[in-house]
């Protein structure tokens, strides 16, 4: 892989952010789950009761409302960090912004993401119109609670990881100044926030209201992060070479510790 040219430098990546990074900074975490997420909650509770409209439900508002609060949690640790926030902000600086350019791998699994991580909006809203249909109870706010706490606290934690590496762009390439980060939470695995992903797609759905179907496609993201980090590793050893080496040596768990 290879530097695009379309890349920004090590000083515009540094400075400030512009008002207008700021905008769509207050869009993502206010206008995103307001707009996006809600909606399509609802449109899964309305699948299930159309042509009736389906009655409010606790996973209907909570949902944005936690989503809305883990995109705080993790500003908390980057509000300093004007570099990456612009990285995760912007699209591919690896391509232009020009998908068709990304390595083919990782192209792949970022679709594979968004399904993972989309289709449990849609199913949670249509199991809990169906709860209400058979005149069942909600989940237990205790559910919606943890849900909520883990959510809220592994996006935290993604913004720890992002903290420390402020060279995690959404498509792994070679940028300037490029170093090999392995303190902070990379003394422990090798990939972090692929780690923090876990609990953030188990509690995502019991948010919305759905403590098993919800869960299924949730689940997928496992195997898919799982797959993401052996090209990482390609990649990763072929720019760092034996100070790679070394670190898969010092830190031999890639997600889990003593387990993968």
């Amino acid at each position: 892989m290879r530097n695009s040219s379309k890349q920004m430098n090590k000083a515009e990546r540094d400075k400030p952010l512009t008002s207008e990074e700021k905008k769509k900074l207050i869009k993502l975490m206010v206008g995103v789950p307001w707009l996006v997420y809600a909606p399509l909650v609802y449109a899964g509770a309305l699948f299930r009761t159309w042509p009736e409209l389906s009655p409010i439900f606790v996973g209907l508002w909570l949902t944005p409302i936690a989503a809305s609060a883990s995109y705080v949690a993790s500003w908390m640790f980057l509000r300093d960090c004007p570099a990456i926030v612009r990285e995760r902000l912007h699209k591919s600086e690896f391509t232009g912004g020009d998908k068709s350019q990304e390595p083919p791998k990782e192209h792949t699994a970022q679709r594979l993401l968004a399904i993972s991580l989309s289709l449990p909006i849609f199913i949670s809203g249509y199991e809990s119109a169906g709860r209400m249909l058979r005149g069942d109870p909600d989940l237990p706010m205790v559910i919606h609670a943890a849900g909520a706490i883990l959510l809220v606290s592994s996006t935290a934690l993604i913004g720890w990881v992002l903290r420390y590496n402020q060279y995690a762009a959404k498509v792994v390439y070679k940028q300037e100044g490029h170093q090999l980060v392995t303190t902070g939470p990379y003394s422990f695995v090798r990939h972090p926030f692929y780690t923090f992903m876990i609990p953030l797609s188990i509690g995502w759905p019991w948010v919305m209201g759905s403590l098993a179907w919800g869960l299924i496609p949730s689940l997928m993201t496992i195997p898919i992060l799982m797959w993401r980090t052996c090209h990482e590793e390609e990649f990763l050893l072929h720019e760092f070479s034996e100070d790679y080496k070394r670190y898969r040596k010092d830190v031999p768990s890639r997600m889990f510790p003593g387990v993968f």
